[in-house]
Parts: C-alpha cells; structure tokens; sequence
C-alpha cells in the first residue's frame, strides 16, 4: 500500500473513505505544491491547465455562477485536482484534489479517498 500520489493514472478506480466505488479518473493534474509536504513545488507543465471554459463549467454545476471563485481555482491549482467520471444511471464529474487522496494502490488500479462521494465536487458529465 502506497500513499504517493506520484503513482495515480488515468483510468484507475476511486473509493471514497467509506470504500464505495465512484469511478475512473479521467483527468488528472497534479499541482503547484506537494500536499503532503506543504510549501514544497512540485513541477508540472502550466500548459497541461484545464481551459478556463471547463473550470467555469465546474463551477457553475456547483454553485450555479458563470464565473468561478478564485478560491476555488487557487485551490484546484495549489493542490492539484482529480476528474473522476461516474457511470450509472446518472452519469456524472466528481472533482477532488490530491490532498484528499489517503492511499494508491498502483498494482491493483485504485485511488482511495479520506473523503466520502458527498464531499466531492460534482459537476455534469460533458
């Protein structure tokens, strides 16, 4: 059992704390600073950003603004973020970031959370 996030891949499958399943990550994108280790970069390519037009979509399925709150977005970037796409009868987007990750287990495809589904950022699935 591994808690680096280093090892987290699209396509694995996320648990939340109580070990329900949510669903394959999609997209991931690490961020500005190590969330284990507050105040150290981590490097990653700017260019690699969702488009602006995706983070107001986000948003805007949460808290119904066209324009998303800087917190929101200094967050996503400072700790980096993971989509997770939901499939079932309603097919939907989680976002989570990194911090939340309690433990990855690489050999076997997961990403477990120290959070439950309900703590997520949900959005519509586009």
């Amino acid at each position: 059992m591994e808690r680096s996030i280093e090892h987290i891949e699209e396509g694995m499958t996320v648990y939340d704390a109580d070990e329900n399943s949510i669903g394959e990550i999609d997209f991931i994108r690490f961020g500005d600073e190590d969330p284990y280790r507050p105040g150290t970069q981590v490097v990653s390519d700017p260019q690699e950003d969702l488009p602006r037009s995706l983070f107001e979509q986000l948003v805007h399925g949460f808290v119904g603004s066209e324009e998303m709150p800087s917190e929101i977005e200094a967050r996503l970037h400072r700790y980096g973020y993971i989509r997770i796409h939901h499939t079932g009868p309603f097919e939907a987007a989680y976002y989570t970031t990194l911090n939340n990750v309690a433990r990855v287990m690489p050999n076997e495809g997961r990403v477990y959370l120290s959070v439950n589904k309900d703590s997520l950022i949900e959005a519509e699935w586009t």
